[in-house]
This record gives C-alpha cells, sequence and structure tokens, in this order.
C-alpha cells in the first residue's frame, strides 16, 4: 500500500490511502521555480536543538509562554538517500489502529525514530517518547491536554506521561487509518482519516470524537466516493472544521471539501472559485474566530503536473472566498495568528526555500525569512502574549547533507 506525504516535501506529513485513486490524482509533483527568497529578516531568532544528525521538525505547539512542544522525526542509516525521507518518499501509516499491519509500523520505527523536543522557557530539550515513528501533528489545550498523531500512534500527554491512545478501525472498512487529532478540551478531541477498500478502489474520510472515554464516528453528509480529510480545526463542541480533497472524475480535476460542524451535524459548504487549479490539496485548517478562518494548502495548475501553486482561502461567516498571494510558486503548509497579523508558512522549490506570508487585513504580502537556503518551514505556532515558533528542515540536498532539524522564535 502506497501513501503520500500531505505537506511541502521538507514536512513528511502523512496522507492517506493514496492507494484509494490513480497516481496521477495523487501526485502533486514538483513545482516550479520561484524567484530568489527574502534574506532572514528582523524579529526572526534561531533556536539551539539538542539534536545531532539528521532530523527534521514537521508541527509546534504551545501551552503558554514557558511551554511548547515540537515533534518530528530523525532519519536513520538505514534509509537510502536521506532527503528522500525528509521528502516523504518512504511513508506510511497505521497511526493508532487496532489493525496496523506490524511490519509496516516496524519499518517506519526504525527508518524514522520518533523525535520530541520541549520547551521550558529558557531552552529546549530532548524527551523520551515511546517508539511511534515520526510524529505528524501536535494539538494542545493546555499543559495538561496535549495530543500527537503519529506514523504508529495517537498519543496523549496528560501532564505527567504520554500514552498511546488506540481506536477503534472504521467500522466495515478494508483498511482505515488516522490522519490528525484536533483537540477541544480534556473530554473533547477530534480526529479525522480515511477507509480504503482495494476491492472497490474507494477511498473516503471519516470523522470520529473522543469523549474523554471512547472515540464514537459522526455521520457525515453524502460526499462520493475518492475524497478525504487532512486538515481540521476546533474553536469549541459547536464550531470545528474539517477539510480536504475530493479527487474527482476519471480525468483527475479535484475539487475541495469544506465541511463544518455546528454542534448538531456536519454539513458541507460550497467550494469558492478557485483560478488555474488541477488539484487541490489541503495541508492545514485554522480557526481563528467564528468569522475568520484559513484553510491553505497547494495545488497544480495542468492535468500534466506544472507549477505547485499556494491555496488560501477564507471564511467570513457568510462564505468562503479564494484570496489572492503574491505570485510565484510554492506550498502552503500553516497558518497562524500573531498579535494582530496573520503568518502563513511553508515553502517553494526549484530553489527549495523557505516561504512566508503576512496579512494584513487586507491582503497577503511576502514576509522575511528563518533562514536563506535549502529548507522548508513545516509548522508554526503562536506564542500567548506575543511571537511565534516555527518549526521545519534544512539542508535538503545531496550536496548539504540534510534534513536538520530547523526551530525558530519570532518576536
Amino acid at each position: 500500500m502506497t501513501f503520500i506525504p500531505r505537506r511541502g516535501r521538507g514536512a513528511a506529513r502523512l496522507g492517506a490511502l493514496a492507494a484509494a485513486v490513480s497516481a496521477t490524482a495523487l501526485a502533486i509533483g514538483a513545482p516550479a521555480a520561484s524567484a530568489e527568497p527574502v534574506k532572514p529578516g528582523p524579529g526572526w531568532h534561531r533556536s539551539a536543538i539538542p539534536v545531532k544528525g539528521q532530523a527534521n521538525l514537521t508541527s509546534v505547539v504551545t501551552t503558554g509562554r514557558t511551554d511548547a512542544w515540537a515533534g518530528g522525526f530523525k532519519v536513520s542509516s538505514i534509509v537510502g538517500h536521506p532527503s528522500a525521507a525528509a521528502r516523504g518518499g518512504l511513508a506510511g501509516t497505521a497511526a493508532g489502529r487496532a489493525d496496523a499491519p506490524p511490519d509496516i509500523c516496524q519499518m517506519e520505527k526504525e527508518m524514522f525514530p520518533t523525535l520530541m523536543l520541549r520547551w521550558n522557557g529558557r531552552s529546549w530539550s530532548s524527551v523520551t517518547m515511546p517508539a511511534v515513528g515520526r510524529i505528524n501533528f501536535l494539538t494542545a489545550t493546555g499543559r495538561n491536554d496535549v495530543w500527537a498523531s503519529a506514523d504508529c500512534a495517537m498519543l496523549h500527554w496528560d501532564g505527567r506521561r504520554w500514552t498511546p491512545m488506540s481506536y477503534p478501525a472504521f467500522p466495515g472498512a478494508q483498511q482505515s487509518s488516522g490522519t490528525l487529532v484536533a483537540a477541544g478540551g480534556p473530554k473533547d478531541a477530534w480526529l479525522i482519516g480515511g477507509v480504503y477498500d482495494s476491492r472497490t478502489r474507494v477511498a473516503q474520510g471519516y470523522v470520529q470524537r473522543w469523549n474523554g472515554r471512547q472515540w464514537r464516528p459522526m455521520a457525515l453528509p453524502g460526499i462520493g466516493d475518492n475524497w478525504l480529510l487532512s486538515g481540521m480545526a476546533v474553536r469549541n463542541s459547536h464550531d470545528v472544521w474539517a477539510a480536504g480533497t475530493d479527487f474527482g472524475d476519471s480525468q483527475g480535476r479535484e475539487h475541495l471539501v469544506l465541511l463544518h460542524w455546528n454542534g448538531r451535524a456536519w454539513k458541507r459548504l460550497k467550494e469558492p472559485a478557485i483560478s488555474n487549479r488541477w488539484t487541490r490539496r489541503v495541508a492545514a485548517v485554522r480557526a481563528l474566530s467564528a468569522n475568520d478562518v484559513w484553510v491553505v494548502g497547494a495545488g497544480q495548475a495542468g492535468s500534466r503536473g506544472g507549477s505547485r501553486l499556494p491555496i488560501m482561502l477564507h471564511w467570513n461567516g457568510h462564505k468562503w472566498s479564494s484570496t489572492p498571494v503574491p505570485d510565484g510558486s510554492g506550498e502552503i503548509n500553516d497558518v497562524v495568528k500573531n498579535g494582530r497579523s496573520v503568518w502563513a508558512v511553508g515553502d517553494t522549490d526549484l530553489p527549495y526555500h523557505m516561504y512566508t506570508l503576512r496579512w494584513d487585513g487586507k491582503r497577503w504580502s511576502r514576509g522575511s525569512i528563518p533562514q536563506a537556503g535549502d529548507g522548508g518551514v513545516n509548522g508554526a505556532a503562536a506564542i500567548p502574549g506575543g511571537g511565534l515558533w516555527a518549526v521545519g528542515g534544512t539542508g535538503d540536498s545531496e550536496k548539504s547533507g540534510g534534513p536538520y532539524p530547523f526551530l525558530a522564535h519570532h518576536a
């Protein structure tokens, strides 16, 4: 079974169930050449990381100014080419499943040893973790309520230890996989994932909800065949967003799946007009308020590949719209609010460089980057009281021998 990364090549985050649709429909492809990156700007400060060798950081979350987590993976010497691991060239997932194939999990644990760091207000330190492969997403509602979705488990931090939190395989599914968890409260978490039936070659997304004791599947509106969810944001128990991709017709033209939970039922909302995007992949969803929600990702311009172009959608409380971004290829991996400004982070390709945008309330403009050279920003998190953390990887090329973990702070 084949799986794909959900975000930019430096992210090595997991998609789900790529075997569900054709290789043509699922392959994002290489971005076209982009302009030379902006030099590292004022306000960025690189942080020391207690990690030696090749590694990558994929996600970061904060619970206070003196408490944050950053997760990812190390690259084992058994991986043939180090950058193949960073780009998700070898990927699989069995996150938390009772039916997870042991051979796949064992392979991932050996190739991508788990990496977790914690911030105490002064420095980052390594945290001993269960061997679960790559940490792909982090979410939290407080110091004693942190979730991590990994290749081979869903983990929960209760303030004392990380514990695997197994969830049931989707009822009736031949194969099932979890993608990410979004926390809404100590007894309220939301899981998105996908199911695949090799006999019918059909893949579908699903949502499960944690009530503090068990996971329960949720009824979703009819969407059809061959669609998956890849991003979620939870504001409260009656305001939850999930987004993903409907892989479309036999020609591979894709559409976005935009779902909203109002406390009673899930509803699919109309996709806005998005010009020049044949493929449409969601990397992240951020709900800043009831009338300020962002969906970000990337898509290709044509059916035969071509430029990988950013996707930026905004919900104003009434409808979704496609928001223009500065010209150029690239992929947006995350979006976060820092004080009064909103940041979007990601990467470009040819050259492969870090990429940031800033929103002033009216338009997006290019922002300064944390570091020049090969690298990408995989995730960001706002710091209570102001500032943000950004994580990713650098040196992802044959010449530089990476990837190497990257972690920076912006005041």
